[in-house]
């Protein structure tokens, strides 16, 4: 799912869409059909992955709902492998009680740190060859500035990349230089990641 839904009709609607069912209307009709389905697939040794991106923002019906699904079988087997993504904020809401149960079915938990920065240039550098540009865009010191001010975060890097090159094009500079990122750093607020 692109993104996780706001309400547990909504996850079980993408989920029926998704597994190429027509959605039943009543919500517990519509969560069996679901959970009959991941189940149908289970016996044919077929494991459905879930990844819900940015579940941080999920309501908590959402991810009891979520628990539900994967509670099946008495937990002696889980017809769905689910993946929750997002900030780190994610880790602090499954530690609150009312999530216990759905936090005591992570099997692995991880977090990802930002790019050093030799691979936040080497990202840059890799954008802009897919971008088509043939010659260089930033200076080294703006590149070692995008690697500190964005903790090496991909979207941060993104942002302030995007709103240097614009600084730069608003004085028509051909190369993106201290100047047009001290300004750039005006525009895209620092917790933006």
């Amino acid at each position: 799912m692109p993104t996780t839904p706001r309400s547990p009709r909504g996850l079980l609607l993408a989920l029926c869409y998704a597994l190429g069912l027509e959605p039943a209307w009543f919500a517990v009709a519509l969560q069996r059909q679901v959970q009959d389905a991941l189940c149908r697939l289970d016996a044919h040794g077929v494991t459905p992955v879930l990844l819900c991106d940015e579940a941080q923002l999920a309501p908590a019906a959402v991810l009891d709902e979520l628990r539900l699904l994967t509670n099946t079988a008495m937990d002696a087997r889980c017809p769905l492998a689910l993946v929750l993504a997002g900030h780190p904020s994610l880790r602090r809401r499954l530690a609150l009680e009312a999530l216990t149960p759905l936090a005591q079915r992570v099997t692995v938990a991880t977090s990802l740190t930002g790019l050093s920065a030799a691979q936040t240039a080497d990202y840059v550098a890799h954008q802009l060859q897919w971008a088509g540009a043939t010659r260089p865009v930033f200076t080294k010191e703006v590149i070692q500035l995008i690697a500190h001010h964005s903790r090496g975060v991909p979207r941060q890097i993104n942002r302030l990349c995007t709103s240097a090159l614009f600084a730069a094009f608003a004085v028509q500079q051909p190369l993106v230089e201290e100047p047009a990122f001290r300004q750039a750093l005006k525009e895209v607020p620092p917790d933006s990641a």
